[in-house]
């Protein structure tokens, strides 16, 4: 078969041609194997009654960490050494009993591990043993932070309790660039093709079928 992409008044080189699928990538540690190993990051929270913090970035749940509200208010922090990605979505690995789970919580980020930026508040929540659940959330900014907490922590009973933590990030939507122009195709038979769109010396290739 044969087939061509044409735009009017588009000259050698204008199209860029990037990849049109959007990820959710993990961007947290899930092999920690200390509160501050290993380099560069650093896991802390206002209390560990059973379990060290550094569990909830260990990435299984044979262990998890908890607490019995020693103080208030409870919280879990990762530093992760440098701002990497702007959190969209993260992921809770209940406790293994579901009334120890949090409940309610602020998620926050900071780029000095002092001043706080809340990122949304969660109330309400219920879970039955070693329940797992996604948030996404629903304004993630653009501001991409090295410390993320989740404070002001409660759950439904005298202690609280996580197996994991999961931050993630979502690729940039991709595009045709310039965007206001439209690639259109001709030809009797065009499905599965290659086309190439620019000159010699910079080109894309675009596997179009119709």
């Amino acid at each position: 078969g044969s087939g061509n992409f044409s735009d009017a008044g588009c000259e050698d080189g204008d199209w860029t041609l990037t990849p049109s699928i959007s990820t959710t990538t993990l961007f947290s540690p899930t092999n920690m194997t200390g509160n501050s190993a290993p380099s560069p990051f650093v896991a802390s929270a206002s209390g560990e009654y059973w379990n060290p913090i550094w569990h909830l970035f260990d990435g299984t749940d044979a262990d998890n960490w908890g607490d019995n509200f020693t103080a208030s208010p409870t919280w879990v922090q990762i530093n992760l050494g440098a701002a990497l990605q702007v959190l969209t979505s993260y992921t809770i690995h209940g406790a293994d009993t579901g009334y120890s789970s949090p409940t309610s919580w602020t998620l926050q980020g900071s780029n000095d591990g002092t001043s706080w930026t809340t990122i949304e508040t969660r109330s309400g929540l219920t879970w039955t043993a070693t329940e797992v659940k996604s948030f996404t959330i629903s304004s993630p900014g653009a501001t991409a932070y090295q410390y993320y907490r989740m404070t002001s922590m409660t759950s439904g009973g005298a202690n609280i309790g996580m197996d994991q933590w999961l931050l993630y990030y979502t690729a940039t939507a991709p595009s045709w660039s310039p965007a206001t122009r439209t690639p259109t195709m001709s030809g009797a038979d065009v499905t599965g093709q290659n086309f190439t769109v620019g000159s010699s010396s910079d080109t894309q290739t675009a596997t179009r079928g119709l």
